[in-house]
């Protein structure tokens, strides 16, 4: 299984924090970044290979792996438009690296390190994490629920059938081919600047997505100063 990890956002919303170095190089806890942390939490659940792409200052996101992290394996893909696309672009580029069962995740999220031992031991096959116990967000994402699966992602669901719902997914080979297919075919129509989960929405009528609920545990996306604040708090506890 390879780890996927989105990073080619430029992170504006997080102000001064992001203008001379990328999101998921901000310092959580004293040497440790959001990225630093999710590679230690993935090698801690058993993954040895990762897929990384990257969008503003990817020198520096190289450059820091090779520091902290020489001995690991690692493919980057850049995406050279990372200002005008969003991250569908960034997977599309990435095609020829994701024909592998995969944890994909945002390049912001930080959580407990036991979350994602529990999403890849999970027996379910193809996953993605909602929280059943958090209120619904209004700018992130939600997953609507039927007859035990995800039917639809997107920063606009609402509804009592709907869950607060976190962008990390555990997927097969077969399903990361579906949803690449859905993929391409919105970059044929030049449709680049829509999040990757509205091409796979169009599928989750005949995929199996299950919830993986973790109830409450840390998990969260840091889009802003106040999100960090929030992720540094619950680091020290």
């Amino acid at each position: 299984m390879k780890a996927v990890i989105l990073n080619s956002g430029i992170g504006k919303r997080m102000g001064d924090l992001t203008k001379e170095s990328p999101k998921c190089l901000v310092e959580l806890i004293s040497g440790e970044t959001i990225l630093s942390k999710q590679i230690k939490d993935l090698l801690d659940s058993g993954i040895d290979d990762f897929l990384i792409t990257t969008g503003p200052f990817n020198d520096r996101v190289e450059r820091y792996i090779d520091g902290k992290f020489p001995d690991l394996k690692v493919t980057y893909v850049a995406n050279p438009l990372y200002e005008s696309t969003n991250y569908i672009y960034s997977m599309f580029l990435a095609e020829e690296q994701l024909n592998d069962d995969v944890i994909l995740l945002h390049g912001d999220i930080v959580a407990d390190g036991i979350v994602f031992k529990e999403l890849l031991t999970a027996e379910e096959k193809d996953a993605v994490i909602i929280d059943t116990s958090a209120p619904l967000p209004e700018k992130d994402f939600k997953g609507r629920l039927s007859n035990g699966k995800v039917v639809q992602i997107g920063t606009y669901v609402d509804g009592d059938d709907c869950s607060f719902l976190l962008p990390v997914y555990k997927l097969s080979k077969e399903f990361m081919a579906v949803w690449m297919d859905a993929i391409k075919d919105f970059m044929k129509a030049d449709n680049k600047s829509v999040y990757a989960e509205e091409a796979l929405n169009l599928h989750l009528d005949r995929l199996h997505l299950s919830p993986f609920d973790i109830s409450g545990k840390f998990c969260m996306e840091i889009d802003t100063p106040e999100d960090l604040l929030i992720a540094r708090k619950a680091m020290r506890q």
